[in-house]
């Protein structure tokens, strides 16, 4: 037995001191006592006649102290909430309550966790600890378990990947000296798949969710260029599956492109489920799967992935612009050359005011009036990138500095500047003369394609978005510049991607799926052996008991008033 309210002594000096205050009030109650006289002059002689009370006396009234102790003493126990707890076995007990997508089901969750709350009253709170399956910290030992409901206030299953099995390869064992025991509340294939009978760990099922009958899901999806060198198109691959069919057709599943039908030119079937979606536009849209039917476990039966947009750059060309320039522009795919009033960004020469207005612009600057060959400019309110990720994202790093230096007999310079609402590149029109061997190099065409992007601000190109790993950024890859507000998300490798769903990174929405084959496997998976769930502790009978018992007595006690039986 333990009282979750306070520790056992302060239980019994509480209850000592209930005694002797209610002691203390019995001795210093009134007696009344009912004297008749004959007359009023003798009033005087029976005051005489009765003793004085004095504390020292003979004790009156026991039943009535009594009654009062044990009503009193009712209400101090109900208040300091005893539990019976278990014998102590010499474990350390970590409970884990698994919030993943498996747990999406129904109440499975509110199931699991009014399961955890009860039982794990059964062990005492230096002996025991609370997790999440993702390792989150719930309660630690030593706490109150009454601060536990509290904290899975608001707190539901979310669609991402168990991290049960993660949380248990980090082996509990080590964190605590001497034999632990694991009391896991989740899903039953989770817990069948972890389970192992030689294990130094006892594995101990605290309720656990079957799994459903049959599941499809949808457990691939991602987007890379198109083989066929369209550069304003895609390819979109499709993985299903099926617990009852090893090769679903994809006809089975809807395809919406931006909210609308999509009708792909040409679908190529890999085998296993898998589909590759060939020339999909690629506009800046998203791609919305989902099953034409439902089963018992919808968090895998619906996904969705952003398309980039691979559409070509609006550029205007002002007067004076240097021939390796346009050069450059006109075998570009990615851009388009069109009149000042139709372009996204401009590029011009220093003293032109006139092309493209507050565009953004790559100028060409004067080395006798601008004394970095690089000026790099971003708006005020725009994110504090490192100036070597400007380096990267513009391409500068594949320049030769000191061939070009030699070239132009100068030394070679990049500066950074702050402007209101204005994104530019200033470069020297001399670096682009035909004279200089970067004009000749392969670092021309990189930079300048390079440098509009960055002044375009193009979207990222994320292969794939899935919940529970690391955002993937590929722009790079594919001669787009790399997103420096994404980079500088990034929590040591990567930005983690928590849950499914649209997640707002930097400015940027990304679409985040479940996609997880492993997990929508366990959700239909075969069970094979059934745990039986440990018993957990019974807080409320004893409080329910305590307070109707105060209340019984309390009622007796009024009941012997009424008759005159008591004072």
């Amino acid at each position: 037995m333990i009282f979750a309210s306070w520790s056992v002594s302060i239980v019994a000096l509480g209850a000592l001191a209930i005694s002797a205050i209610l002691y203390a009030l019995q001795r210093l109650r009134a007696q009344r006592r009912m004297v008749r006289i004959a007359s009023a002059p003798l009033w005087s002689q029976a005051a005489r006649a009765v003793p004085p009370r004095v504390l020292g006396g003979r004790f009156r009234r026991p039943l009535a102290y009594l009654l009062a102790l044990l009503i009193a003493l009712a209400l101090w126990l109900a208040a300091s909430r005893p539990e019976r707890t278990a014998t102590p076995d010499g474990r350390f007990h970590h409970f884990v309550l698994d919030a993943s997508a498996l747990m999406t089901q129904g109440d499975a969750f509110a199931r699991a966790r009014a399961a955890l709350t009860t039982q794990l009253a059964a062990v005492r709170p230096h002996d025991r600890d609370v997790f999440l399956d993702d390792g989150t910290l719930l309660l630690a030992a030593g706490e109150d378990g009454a601060l536990l409901p509290g904290r899975l206030t608001g707190m539901g299953a979310v669609p991402r990947p168990s991290g049960f099995r993660d949380w248990l390869s980090r082996n509990p064992a080590g964190l605590r000296r001497g034999p632990v025991a694991v009391h896991y509340f989740g899903h039953r294939a989770v817990f069948e798949s972890v389970r192992r009978p030689d294990a130094p760990i006892r594995l101990t099922a605290g309720l656990l969710v079957d799994p459903v009958a049959r599941n499809h899901a949808i457990v691939g999806l991602g987007v890379s260029p198109a083989a066929s060198g369209a550069w304003a198109r895609a390819d979109v691959l499709i993985g299903l599956w099926d617990s009852g069919d090893p090769a679903p057709a994809l006809d089975r599943v809807r395809l919406r492109l931006a909210g609308r039908t999509l009708a792909p030119a040409a679908v190529e079937a890999s085998g296993g489920g898998h589909y590759m979606l060939r020339d999909v536009p690629a506009e800046g849209q998203s791609l919305d799967v989902a099953w034409r039917d439902g089963d018992g476990f919808a968090a895998d039966d619906s996904a969705t992935i952003h398309i980039p947009d691979r559409r070509a750059v609006a550029v205007a060309v002002g007067p004076g612009v240097p021939a390796t320039i346009m050069r450059a522009l006109r075998l570009d795919p990615a851009f388009r050359i069109v009149a000042a009033d139709a372009a996204q960004i401009v590029i011009r020469t220093a003293n032109d005011r006139t092309t493209g207005g507050s565009r953004p612009a790559l100028v060409l600057t004067d080395p006798s009036v601008e004394a970095a060959t690089f000026v790099v400019t971003t708006p005020d309110d725009g994110p504090d990138d490192a100036l070597a990720d400007r380096l990267d994202a513009l391409g500068l790093r594949q320049i030769d500095a000191g061939s070009l230096a030699d070239d132009l007999g100068r030394a070679v310079a990049v500066r950074e500047a702050r402007a209101d609402g204005k994104r530019s590149v200033a470069v020297w029109r001399t670096v682009f003369s035909e004279q200089t061997a970067f004009a000749r190099s392969p670092a021309l065409p990189l930079f300048v394609s390079q440098s509009l992007r960055w002044l375009a601000r193009s979207t990222p190109w994320i292969p794939y978005a899935k919940a529970g790993t690391m955002l993937i950024d590929q722009s790079g890859v594919y001669g787009l510049a790399a997103d420096p507000a994404l980079d500088g998300r990034r929590l040591g490798d990567g930005i983690y991607l928590l849950r499914a769903g649209m997640v707002d990174i930097a400015g940027q929405r990304v679409a985040v799926s479940l996609t997880d084959a492993g997990t929508s496997r366990l959700a239909a998976a075969p069970v094979h052996a059934r745990a039986e769930p440990a018993q957990g502790g019974y807080p409320d009978p004893w409080i329910a008991a305590l307070l109707l018992a105060a209340a019984l007595l309390l009622a007796f006690e009024w009941r012997l008033f009424q008759r005159g039986w008591m004072p």
